[in-house]
């Protein structure tokens, strides 16, 4: 039996979570209406598949208004991770993107982006005064 569940995030900058989720290998189609065992998702934002021959999405973001929920059919999860786990690296390079864009909205520039054993990045930005 399948369960659908929608899982509330932090994301709320819809640019920034497709260029996380290309950042991550997975494709997605945008602004799609999406059926479910005769549920009707209206507004449905993104439909991600693995990769581009996938025909059945793996989940899908809905915006609430002000943030992104995450709905996946939690029988049908196929990726390695838990959903847990997965919505831990998910949040991790969503805030990584949102670092860069605003760092690059002020004029800095990445100078290193490095993985730490205990799971953290150090990014290290720069900005020349002119």
């Amino acid at each position: 039996m399948s369960h659908l569940s929608q899982i509330k995030t932090n994301i709320h900058d819809l640019n920034i979570l497709k260029v996380t989720l290309k950042n991550l290998g997975f494709q997605y189609k945008s602004q799609l209406h999406h059926q479910l065992k005769n549920n009707i998702y209206e507004g449905i934002d993104l439909l991600v598949f693995q990769n581009s021959t996938t025909i059945r999405p793996i989940f899908g973001f809905i915006y609430d208004g002000n943030k992104y929920m995450l709905v996946t059919d939690i029988y049908f999860w196929k990726l390695d991770v838990s959903i847990s786990s997965f919505i831990d690296k998910l949040t991790q390079a969503y805030a990584l993107n949102i670092i860069l864009d605003q760092a690059n909205n002020d004029g800095f520039e990445m100078i290193s982006q490095d993985y730490q054993l205990d799971g953290s990045i150090e990014l290290v930005v720069q900005k020349w005064n002119s």
